[in-house]
């Protein structure tokens, strides 16, 4: 039983449906916090329509709400995450290894346990992951580029931060698939749609001072003037879980199809974009670091996923859960 509790990591590998089971009880151990101090909802005006409306809505709730309704969002994330690049064949086995990893991140800073917009924008994030997946190969590309460009410009509205991300779909459409004037335009057309009619609303009931609240209002510095400790080694834990992953992505990716290639592209260019977003958004904080949680997800996962002998993937796990202890007494105590 001890050996089990500590070379756990190869449970997740195995493509079961008991790992569900697993990976709830990896979440109260990871998150074990929030069940004494609620995860409070997090508001900023400034940000987005989408961290006004959780505020009015979640304003009344008691912990006994708020608490399951961020295990749900959390783990759906994580299953959903793990089921889209499980089917499009991204790892050599199917496991749970990406769910895994992206519980184990959501612990490494204490400002990820708040319901923030950032962490319900991420449910945008995926789906709009999920369609650059598929762009490769799909037979109605303009449909699908068409949807992919109204729902970004709609998440941009609801939450401005995720502007970083609209250069992405350019650039992956221009890796993923030839040149194609018509399918560009289709994407523009998109993006363009909910703010055209948004400010034609605005202009026809003669409301032109609420429109600079839809405008982004950049802060380009540092998201934090000086870190924590606890907050240096979340820093240092992630950026080294992640080049530990990306040298496993490496080993494999020579051997992948070119398809598998490209994609990993985008998601390494996700990735490096997304980190941009604290920097550029300052004025938010940290807590705009949630929505490079997804695509580095994915490369932590290679972590746990490739190495042959498990003492490498569980001592990464047990450091991650060390972490995660450390931020929830840091939770308590705030």
């Amino acid at each position: 039983m001890p050996k089990l509790i500590i070379k756990v990591v190869f449970l997740f590998r195995d493509k079961s449906v008991v790992n569900l089971v697993f990976l709830v009880l990896l979440f109260l151990g990871i998150h074990w916090a929030i069940f004494l101090l609620p995860p409070l909802p997090t508001t900023d005006p400034a940000n987005g329509f989408l961290g006004t409306g959780i505020h009015r809505v979640t304003q009344a709730w008691t912990g006994a709400i708020l608490t399951p309704l961020f295990l749900l969002a959390v783990v759906l994330q994580a299953v959903r995450l793990n089921v889209v690049f499980n089917e499009w064949k991204l790892f050599v086995g199917a496991g749970y290894t990406v769910s895994l990893a992206y519980v184990l991140l959501s612990g490494t800073l204490m400002v990820f346990f708040y319901h923030s917009p950032a962490l319900w924008y991420n449910f945008g994030l995926l789906w709009q992951l999920e369609r650059l997946v598929k762009l490769y190969n799909d037979p109605k590309p303009k449909t699908l580029l068409f949807n992919l460009g109204w729902v970004s410009g709609l998440l941009f509205l609801a939450y401005h931060p995720a502007l970083v991300f609209l250069p992405v779909l350019f650039l992956a459409l221009g890796i993923l698939r030839p040149f194609r004037l018509q399918e560009w335009l289709m994407l523009l057309l998109g993006l363009f749609l909910p703010v055209y009619f948004l400010f034609s609303w605005y202009f026809l009931t003669d409301q032109w001072t609420a429109i600079n609240g839809l405008l982004p209002q950049f802060d380009l510095g540092l998201p934090a003037q000086w870190l924590s400790p606890a907050q240096w080694v979340a820093v240092g834990l992630m950026g080294l879980s992640f080049l530990v992953g990306f040298v496993y992505w490496q080993q494999f990716n020579g051997r992948a199809t070119i398809q598998i290639r490209k994609t990993w592209g985008v998601l390494f260019l996700t990735t490096w974009v997304a980190f941009l977003a604290p920097f550029l958004f300052a004025q938010h904080g940290l807590e705009t670091a949630w929505l490079a949680l997804l695509p580095l997800s994915v490369f932590v996962s290679n972590v746990f996923s490739f190495p042959r002998r498990l003492w490498l993937p569980n001592l990464f796990f047990w450091l991650f859960v060390a972490l995660a202890i450390w931020q929830n007494w840091l939770w308590l105590k705030k």
